[in-house]
């Protein structure tokens, strides 16, 4: 009987699924190395502020800081408020500590209602409106719910939160490295930087802030 013989054939070197950088890489600002035109960034926009906070809370414009331990934290929030079809990018400095946790809150009505001064004087994450990144361990957490995120962050470290109001998301960077999507479809509002502190010797200062719109 005739033998059968397999054809031998040399593997061709397999297509790399990586893609390049320039496809892959996003920058601390969340947007895509293609220039996404859609969006137009606001010039001449100030550094935004802390323009509240909790009683344990010491806040000078760009900085907030606290001398004491706060067992249930204390919340502080920044001026800028963003809208619909708005995209906000805050880069925080972590100065000291790293039991903090930093993000956003959908804000209703006036900072000085009740509402919102229990908001303060407390951690905002507890809240249904709050979405933190906590700095410890790097998790998020809302409405006093936490799941794993991202990377920890600490005393030196740079915070990116970015804010996109048109795709309803919220996500972190940082030291320029992205952490991905940490909250989606986020609901319509007024958002604000917000961050709160559970223990003495903590204080983060605002770098940065730059605002686009559609």
């Amino acid at each position: 009987a005739a033998s059968s013989k397999k054809k031998l054939t040399t593997p061709a070197a397999k297509k790399s699924k990586v893609p390049s950088k320039k496809s892959a890489k996003k920058s601390a600002s969340g947007d895509d190395e293609k220039k996404d035109d859609a969006w137009t960034e606001r010039e001449n926009v100030s550094k935004d502020s802390w323009v509240a906070c909790g009683p344990k809370l010491v806040t000078e414009k760009l900085t907030v800081s606290t001398k004491t331990n706060i067992k249930d934290g204390n919340t502080a929030f920044g001026k800028l408020c963003v809208k619909n079809k708005m995209k906000a990018v805050w880069e925080v400095t972590v100065k000291q500590g790293d039991n903090i946790g930093i993000g956003v809150c959908n804000v209703n009505g006036a900072l000085s209602t009740a509402k919102n001064k229990k908001l303060l004087s407390g951690s905002f994450t507890n809240d249904i409106a709050g979405y933190g990144y906590m700095g410890k361990d790097g998790g998020k957490q809302r409405q006093g719910r936490y799941k794993k995120y991202g990377q920890s962050f600490k005393s030196g470290d740079k915070v990116s939160v970015i804010l996109d109001m048109s795709g309803k998301t919220l996500s972190f960077a940082v030291n320029g490295q992205d952490q991905g999507d940490a909250f989606k479809n986020l609901p319509s509002g007024d958002y604000r930087l917000a961050l709160v502190f559970f223990e003495k010797s903590s204080k983060v200062a605002i770098s940065k802030t730059t605002v686009y719109d559609l």
